[in-house]
């Protein structure tokens, strides 16, 4: 400590106070303001982040009500005015879009005739702005802040133009969304407490306020939004608060529609300057405290002793900085003109895993552990925030530093400021002051918000495509209902040898090959048709393997690894030998045009939680038993960016294909409560690993899964269909086209709608009617709802019933009493022909 002492010690006693005091209070002092300039630098950065992110969401979500909107004004029914129509489907599309409290189209003089509500009365809408707005211009157009009719919450309305088929407007479309949806959708953004999201419509009217909702439904103040109104596109401003309220940060964007000249709503993004400083001024204040304590116990020492014991003095005035030093929460360090550390507390001794070491000679060279930069970057030794300071002469700020203690530990990020010391009339610094802060926990914490944000955000996007999925799939199989049943139905008013036949069998075949994409996209969101049966995947692959190898260029070199026994899997076939195929089709096209191999390779592992943690999957399986199937190459490999998008729907980096293959087999994994991993390195090949669960034949069967009575698929022709049949479809051109179709298979047949009008008609006819043949999906009341009332009325009832989905979706809203059959969408009319024979056979 002599040296520590050459250095700080003057010739009298205010030297020493003015070290004491003055240096590590301008210290503290400029430190403050760094901090603040800092810390406000941050908030202005976030809030400009999160209005972007805010402004990109209501955008977002305005295009999707714009494509709504023209989707529904170009509608048939629309364009034909037929309200009952209109009515049914805007309620569907309400239940499967729930962001939007209603739907209706007005008529050019304002009167509303279609909704999704339940309003009596004449109701006009022409003083709307967005009715006004749609009219006038000709274009999609916005609405203002309102109190909805019906559940008197706030809402924002869009309006679309109808037209004619000559162009004329015959009236406005309009989509209501409730605004409290919206801010719970937009509250997902902000992880942070001192941040607030707002929104403004045109007129300055807050539309939501994340943090004080009562302001929602008011207008912002005059002065505020003049400010904006008048400012650039987007910007940041400080407002002041009324009252003396501190100063705030607001981030704002303006938001257009296309054609518009002004703002229809505002994004913004606001932040407390004091919440962000509290802990700033907090830690000032404490470090204040300290060091005015230890200043007025080095008054009090050295004005207790006398000139003669100066020096007694100067080492008890040591050893009180000798205790804020030891004691200090954050790591000190000095360092002498050549870069020696002369002195460190515990707490750096701590961070840097060993005592610093202290050398006195000129010609020094210190031993660094290992240090890293935020990106990972090494961070060479002569660059150290104190040498720095030690160099420029000037002070190091906030300069963040990764520290290895040894090659087995974590690191440790340590934050450091390091100020040069410099005597009176001197520019060369004597001394470097550093203070070491550990910020390991805030940077993982900042690390663990970024990745929920992305687990979020990834949630998000494939909860959306599964929807979609799920929808294209349900329309798609009604709309191949109707045309592939109208076909069969037009084939067999033909003659057996008449020209059309062909062509119409032609249109059939493909038509029946339609159903491939809907049962792709099922199987993307875990519904497709599912007939799961004990299944040896050894088996599997030797019976196809044929057909794999030719999924394989000749260029290719097709190998088995299968391994002697493998334990029984439950699984669909088909759905297997799909993901099979996808596979090996996608090794062999990464192989391109060089020679190589794809190997398939069967059998058994033991996976633990660990293990199974690393799957592909969203759904992590429990630990256990599992039959795997790994398929391997030498091809080109595949990047991480590709990795992270290998199963999104339509995402393929092929000349050709639909971009389904990969989502499908991740659909289909998902459904066999499975696992995927994959090894890939670019330019060395890939392997992907399948995992399927090993069947249990002690674990006892699911409940409500369907199950029919073991008979003949082909049932004796001296059986002669006839009866009364109920047949239930929300789609008007399947209703009509089953019904047909039944008929013709010797029933009389009785239709109804919707389940609602099906237990009606059912109850009022349950002595006549033998079989019910109902759509599984339907609005108002659907099938399984639907057949459960029916089974109320008369428990032997024979119910059948239609769906794409597979039957799965029964086990989980059916009650004990299962339907008779279940046929899959779209059929055949020998595939109703034999269920209905099957139901109705006597046994």
């Amino acid at each position: 400590m002599q040296q520590f002492k050459s250095i700080s010690i003057r010739n009298d006693i205010l030297t020493l106070i003015f070290i004491l005091t003055f240096v590590p209070f301008g210290f503290m002092v400029y430190s403050l303001v760094m901090e603040r300039n800092q810390l406000t630098k941050e908030a202005f950065h976030k809030t400009a982040l999160h209005a972007e992110q805010t402004s990109r969401l209501i955008s977002q979500m305005t295009g999707s009500t714009e494509l709504l909107l023209n989707m529904l004004s170009r509608l048939p029914i629309v364009q034909a005015g037929n309200a009952k129509a209109v009515n049914s489907f805007l309620l569907d599309l309400v239940s499967q879009y729930p962001e939007y409290s209603s739907i209706f189209i007005v008529d050019e003089s304002g009167r509303r005739w279609a909704t999704t509500n339940s309003i009596t009365g004449s109701v006009s809408y022409k003083d709307r702005k967005y009715f006004a707005n749609a009219m006038s211009s000709g274009r999609f157009s916005s609405g203002e802040y309102a109190i909805g009719k019906i559940k008197k919450k706030p809402v924002f309305s869009f309006g679309l133009p109808v037209r004619s088929s000559s162009e004329a407007i015959t009236g406005v479309v309009v989509a209501t969304i409730e605004l409290s949806g919206l801010k719970k959708l937009l509250q997902k953004q902000i992880a942070q407490d001192n941040l607030s999201i707002m929104t403004m419509d045109h007129g300055g009217k807050i539309l939501l306020n994340s943090t004080n909702p009562e302001f929602e439904g008011t207008q912002q103040d005059d002065a505020v939004f003049k400010q904006i109104l008048q400012g650039v596109e987007e910007s940041i401003i400080e407002i002041g608060e009324k009252q003396g309220s501190p100063r705030k940060i607001l981030a704002y964007k303006k938001l257009y529609l296309p054609g518009e000249n002004s703002p229809y709503m505002y994004a913004m993004v606001e932040a407390d300057k004091q919440l962000l400083l509290k802990d700033l001024n907090r830690k000032f204040g404490i470090n204040l405290t300290i060091l005015l304590a230890s200043v007025l116990l080095s008054l009090v020492i050295s004005y207790r002793f006398s000139k003669r014991f100066l020096l007694d003095k100067v080492d008890e005035s040591e050893q009180c900085h000798r205790v804020l030093f030891e004691t200090s929460p954050q790591g000190i360090i000095y360092r002498n003109a050549n870069g020696a550390i002369i002195s460190a507390n515990p707490v750096a001794e701590r961070f840097f895993g060993k005592s610093p070491v202290v050398i006195d000679s000129v010609t020094y060279t210190e031993k660094y552990p290992e240090y890293i930069h935020e990106d990972g970057s090494p961070y060479p030794a002569e660059t150290h925030p104190g040498l720095e300071a030690l160099s420029s002469g000037k002070t190091a700020y906030n300069k963040i530093m990764g520290v290895l203690h040894s090659p087995d530990e974590n690191y440790i990020w340590l934050k450091i400021n390091s100020i040069p010391i410099c005597r009176k009339g001197e520019t060369r610094p004597y001394m470097v002051y550093s203070m070491l802060e550990d910020v390991t926990r805030q940077k993982e914490q900042e690390r663990e918000r970024l990745e929920l944000e992305r687990q979020i955000l990834h949630a998000q996007k494939l909860e959306s495509l599964g929807v979609m999925a799920g929808g294209i799939a349900h329309d798609f199989n009604n709309l191949l209902q109707s045309i592939l049943g109208n076909i069969e139905l037009a084939a067999r008013d033909l003659a057996p040898v008449s020209g059309p036949q062909k062509h119409i069998a032609n249109a059939l075949i493909s038509g029946r090959q339609a159903t491939h994409l809907t049962s792709l996209l099922l199987a993307y969101i875990g519904r497709g048709f599912i007939d799961k049966k004990e299944l040896n995947l050894n088996l599997l692959v030797r019976e196809n393997a044929d057909m794999f190898r030719s999924a394989a260029t000749t260029a290719v070199s097709f190998e088995l690894s299968l391994s002697e026994e493998l334990p029984a899997i439950i699984a669909d076939e088909a759905q297997i030998q799909q993901v099979v195929m996808n596979l090996i089709s996608n090794a062999s096209e990464a192989i391109e045009k060089q020679p190589g191999f794809v190997t398939v390779t069967t059998g058994v592992q033991n996976c633990d939680q660990t293990y199974l943690s690393a799957s592909l999957l969203e759904e992590k399986p429990e630990p256990g038993n599992y039959v795997f199937l790994e398929v391997s190459d030498n091809g080109c490999g595949i990047s991480k960016d590709i990795i992270s998008r290998l199963f999104d729907p339509f995402f393929t980096i092929k000349f050709t294909g639909r971009g389904l293959g990969m989502s499908a087999v991740m659909g289909i994994m998902k459904a066999h409560s499975g696992a995927l991993f994959v090894e890939t390195e670019v330019g060395k090949g890939t392997t992907f690993r399948a995992l399927f669960p090993v069947y249990d034949f002690e674990q006892p069967a699911k409940a409500h899964i369907l199950t029919r009575p073991c008979i003949e698929k082909s049932i004796s022709p001296e059986y002669q269909l006839s009866g009364l049949v109920l047949v239930v479809d929300d789609e008007k051109s399947v209703l009509r086209t089953c019904s047909k179709m039944v008929q013709l298979c010797g029933f009389t047949v009785v239709t109804a709608c919707d389940g609602i009008e099906a237990v009606t008609l059912f109850r009022e006819r349950a002595d006549e009617i033998d079989a019910v043949l109902m759509d599984m999906t339907m609005p108002n009341m659907d099938g399984i709802a639907a057949m459960n009332e029916i089974h109320k009325i008369r428990p032997d009832a024979k119910v059948i019933l239609a769906s794409g989905f597979n039957e799965e979706e029964l086990g989980k809203r059916a009650t004990d009493q299962a339907p008779s059959g279940f046929i899959r969408k779209p059929y055949s009319m020998s595939q109703l022909e034999i269920e209905l024979q099957r139901v109705l056979v006597k046994t």
